[in-house]
């Protein structure tokens, strides 16, 4: 409206939001451009459950989620991931320690055998509690695979 635009949104870098404003700023006419566009890092918010002593992936988790994280990697090419299979064992034992591996490595294959390159996914376990998990909660939520998104 005359001359000025207003532009809300966000985004997952800083320079994307400057790559936006000049772009408006070269529209003939535009005076003035307004923006609310907010700067939020990507994320990959997909989480996998296993059931005890178990390393196998669901077919719900092999046709949906599988498939999700490819699309989003294929979207973000220049985007890797960190693999981190949990397993709780307040011993830390080497066989909880194992199947937390295993767990990492069932996904890591899942996205392997859909076409994702293996250079781009680091598999790894650990025996402790995943982020924002408690004893006091069901034990169901330890025995799971977070994904961290980062840099290639």
């Amino acid at each position: 409206v005359g001359g000025k635009v207003a532009v809300e949104g966000t985004v997952s870098r800083i320079s994307d939001a400057k790559t936006i404003n000049l772009a408006f700023e070269q529209i003939p006419g535009v005076t003035l451009v307004s923006s609310t566009v907010q700067v939020q890092p990507l994320r990959i918010d997909v989480q996998f459950y296993f059931e005890p002593n178990s390393a196998t992936l669901t077919s719900v988790d092999l046709d949906s989620k599988i498939q999700q994280v490819k699309v989003f990697l294929e979207q973000h090419p220049q985007k890797s991931l960190k693999i981190y299979g949990y397993s709780y064992d307040s011993n830390g034992s080497s066989a909880a320690q194992q199947i937390a591996l295993e767990r990492s490595q069932a996904v890591q294959k899942a996205l392997i055998e859909r076409g994702i390159e293996s250079s781009r996914l680091q598999a790894m376990g650990t025996t402790g509690s995943p982020p924002g998990v408690n004893l006091t909660q069901d034990a169901s939520l330890s025995r799971c695979v977070l994904l961290e998104l980062i840099d290639k």
